[in-house]
């Protein structure tokens, strides 16, 4: 029983304890912009079809497509148009038949091949995405797109000279800001960030509001310690009136790392508001709820992140950490080990259990 009388004092060096090991360790989590550079920079987008207007010309759209193909079954634009229309509205697996057949009837069509390698990419079947868009660039008439896409899938395998390579062909055919600043993404991702800068500046060149560039330049700055040159670029991101969520996560960031607590949660929650739910701006605004008291809504932010994406190591560690903070420690240790079961190559996870 005396030990028991002794508890409120030890829950209160705990929480000191706890919160000097936030301060230490989160920052880490909160990091200025360019530590995680495939969470913060402005990537290109996914390989992808252009999206529909209305529901209801797609109904009316599919059901003439399909009438068509009834009629002529081995022509490969009615596979063609019917995959691709499927394909936009989450049909993927029929879409990716269609598309197969297509391919099959005409496989002298680098679109036919191009399309196929997107809906492979849409079903995650990563390889068959890879080979369709490697097979429609080494044909005549490839399409930029197909250079672009198979660049994207370097990248993503960390072959960043390929990745530079394929979206450079891209280059060569039409200059546009959205491939000077895929190449600029490569440049950085292999740490050289003259060159990564100098295809923002083209980007820019090219046009003047084009907003990713600016916040791939903010990053470039934040890696090399010129906060100030940092938030300039976010600013310029945010400058058109166009509340974008990356510049206002990045600017959040490093009010953070300032330590401006109020002026960083402000932007967090604009972007929040900005796009649907982010992964980072929830557990970057998670993280600070819970550095600055609000346990419940450290708590609501953190178990979003986990609806979505339960690997997030981020999101369980500091969801244990609340526990912890709160007296439970049971419950904050089994919070971790179910994160490492999610993620067991944590270092923070491993650390704080």
């Amino acid at each position: 029983s005396g030990r028991l009388g002794e508890l409120p004092d030890i829950l209160t060096r705990l929480s000191t304890l706890v919160t000097e090991a936030l301060e230490l360790r989160f920052p880490r989590s909160l990091a200025p912009p360019a530590v995680a550079p495939p969470r913060v920079l402005t990537l290109m987008p996914p390989p992808s079809f252009p999206p529909r207007d209305a529901e209801g010309d797609q109904a009316q759209t599919e059901k003439l497509l399909r009438a068509g193909r009834k009629n002529d079954p081995h022509k490969a634009d009615a596979n063609h148009k019917l995959g691709v229309l499927l394909a936009q509205i989450g049909k993927t697996e029929e879409a990716a038949t269609l598309i197969g057949q297509t391919v099959n009837l005409n496989p002298q069509s680098a679109r036919y091949h191009y399309s196929l390698g997107i809906v492979r990419y849409m079903e995650k079947r990563r390889e068959e995405a890879f080979a369709a868009f490697l097979q429609a660039t080494l044909m005549e008439k490839a399409p930029r797109e197909a250079h672009v896409a198979l660049g994207r899938m370097h990248r993503e395998l960390g072959e960043y000279e390929e990745a530079r390579e394929a979206i450079e062909k891209a280059a060569a055919e039409a200059a546009d800001p959205e491939t000077f600043l895929g190449i600029g993404n490569t440049w950085y991702l292999e740490g050289d960030f003259e060159m990564a800068r100098s295809y923002y500046i083209k980007a820019l060149e090219t046009d003047s509001s084009f907003t990713p560039a600016y916040i791939n330049m903010g990053v470039l700055e934040a890696e090399s310690n010129e906060l100030e040159d940092a938030r300039k670029q976010f600013g310029r991101a945010l400058s058109g009136g166009d509340e974008n969520p990356q510049a206002l996560n990045n600017m959040a960031l490093l009010d953070s790392a300032r330590g401006l607590t109020d002026s960083s949660l402000a932007m967090f929650e604009k972007a929040l508001a900005a796009e649907a739910v982010r992964e980072e701006v929830l557990a970057n605004i998670g993280t600070l709820y819970l550095l600055s008291g609000r346990w419940a809504d450290a708590e609501s932010s953190f178990r979003k992140v986990l609806e979505s994406s339960p690997d997030s190591a981020l999101a369980n560690n500091n969801l244990g950490i609340l526990h912890l903070v709160r007296g439970d420690t049971a419950m904050a240790a089994a919070t971790i080990e179910t994160g490492l079961k999610e993620a067991p190559d944590s270092h923070l996870l491993h650390y704080n259990l």
